[in-house]
């Protein structure tokens, strides 16, 4: 008994110890956002965890998926040449988490369910993998590397048509899986207050009904970018459906007016068109609950901490590109906000995300107070090492997943100006924070907006950073 209870102690401490990152999500956050990206860029790879070389490719653990997503993004914006490399891998991970089950996964056992939410490997959501391939697409656009950018963008947006029909299967299966998990003979805890406490927190997130008639999956950006891809590469037909799929769900004039455009046979004159990313995405914080536990002869009152979903920030509430020389201001376009796609997908997860946090916290508490009882009969070292590892064991427990990519976009603009040589100013509000210089007198290099050539420009508005490149000039 002694050797016993010994070793639950310890096991409660080690199942802590082995679940503490190394790398700060915020501290990232903060870095891209008002500090030194490139700092940021550093940390986000060293938590990518990528094979070295000549080593082989290895599962993703821990958050090695965030960091590769988060790392992927930065380097893109930073230019590295790692950054597709980091997408790439990020890109097989997520693939292998689909095929596992994004939610039934929560469930595999009794025994998984001592494990903390912040110790499981990340899966995320099925938007950041859109996201990755949208992001892939970027990249190779600026590496003109145009046949990877094709197969991208078709990805992307195929990823993202799957979500609605994957979420329906999946909600099926971790129904299914919860129910078995919850009727094991190992949950000693009372079904019917586990069942009463899950509808009780699931009530209480009144913020999701912001965004309960937004049943969409689509994020119209991904569509529209492909379309002015296909349409510079002189497929108008597969330019056409691209932009008639993001119309019909952004509505927005700007592709309005490109899809038509298109459909008499294209622009007769050179034109540049600007996308600009604003802000950041949607984040998680802690919420914190305080739950019944039924105790042989008595009930006490735990802590349970859940995710909850913020909105994204947005850094400026309109953008235009003015012409200086003839003070001439195109204004900017709004096509998307990452906002439903995020609540949508959280509102799907959420309910399984309680489940199992309310029995993890039933089961959890009646392990330890077995152990805490078998250990006050052994006494002695055994009884301290189970009261100080459970201990830390129910304060760490007590942590919400609150992982989440934290360097996607809030919004996502577009301008298309008439090609003339000149200089452009682009504002956020009244503030410029950078600025497009249109010239006729290129040389081949592959950052110049050409007067001669059609062009796609990306800006990032990153708050303090602000990063800017040259896509595509054809």
């Amino acid at each position: 008994m002694f050797k016993k209870s010994l070793m639950i102690g310890s096991s409660l401490m080690l199942l802590v110890m082995t679940g503490c990152s190394t790398i700060s999500l915020s501290e990232v956050s903060k870095q891209y956002y008002e500090g030194n990206a490139n700092k940021a860029y550093e940390l986000a790879k060293k938590g990518a965890n990528l094979p070295k070389k000549g080593e082989k490719e290895k599962d993703a653990s821990g958050d090695d998926l965030l960091w590769q997503i988060q790392g992927g993004i930065i380097g893109f914006d930073l230019k590295k040449n790692e950054a597709g490399e980091m997408l790439e891998v990020a890109e097989k991970n997520i693939n292998k988490n689909e095929l596992e089950g994004v939610l039934s996964g929560f469930f595999q056992n009794v025994g998984a369910l001592l494990v903390n939410d912040t110790i499981m490997p990340y899966k995320g959501f099925l938007y950041e993998g859109a996201m990755v391939n949208y992001y892939k697409a970027l990249f190779y656009l600026s590496q003109n590397k145009l046949a990877d950018a094709r197969v991208e963008f078709n990805r992307a947006s195929d990823r993202q048509r799957r979500i609605k029909e994957y979420y329906e299967k999946e909600i099926a299966k971790a129904k299914e899986a919860s129910d078995k998990v919850a009727n094991d003979k190992e949950n000693k805890g009372d079904k019917k207050s586990q069942e009463e406490q899950q509808n009780k927190f699931l009530a209480s997130y009144k913020n999701l009904s912001e965004f309960a008639n937004l049943n969409g999956y689509i994020n119209p950006m991904i569509d529209y970018v492909a379309g002015l891809f296909f349409m510079l590469e002189g497929d108008n037909g597969k330019s056409i459906d691209f932009l008639k799929e993001s119309y019909g769900v952004s509505n927005s004039e700007v592709i309005k007016q490109d899809l038509e455009t298109i459909q008499k046979g294209g622009y007769q004159e050179k034109q540049t068109w600007v996308i600009i990313e604003d802000g950041k995405s949607p984040f998680k914080i802690q919420k914190k609950f305080s739950m019944p536990v039924i105790l042989p002869g008595s009930v006490v009152s735990v802590d349970l901490a859940l995710p909850d979903l913020k909105k994204g920030v947005a850094f400026a509430k309109s953008y235009e590109v003015l012409n200086v020389g003839k003070a001439q201001a195109y204004g900017a376009y709004q096509i998307s906000t990452l906002n439903p796609l995020v609540f949508n997908e959280f509102s799907k997860q959420l309910p399984f995300i309680i489940t199992r946090g309310v029995l993890s916290t039933s089961i959890k508490t009646l392990t330890q107070y077995f152990a805490q009882q078998a250990a006050k009969k052994a006494g002695g070292i055994a009884s301290l090492a189970v009261g100080i590892g459970g201990a830390i064991y129910s304060k760490a427990t007590a942590q919400a997943d609150t992982r989440i990519s934290t360097v996607m976009p809030n919004s996502f603009y577009v301008v298309r100006i008439k090609n003339t040589e000149g200089k452009f100013d682009v504002k956020a509000g009244d503030k410029v924070i950078t600025t497009i210089n249109m010239t006729t007198k290129c040389d081949g290099g592959n950052q110049q907006v050409c007067v001669d050539k059609n062009n796609i420009v990306y800006i990032r508005n990153a708050q303090k950073n602000i990063f800017k490149q040259v896509l595509l000039s054809k």
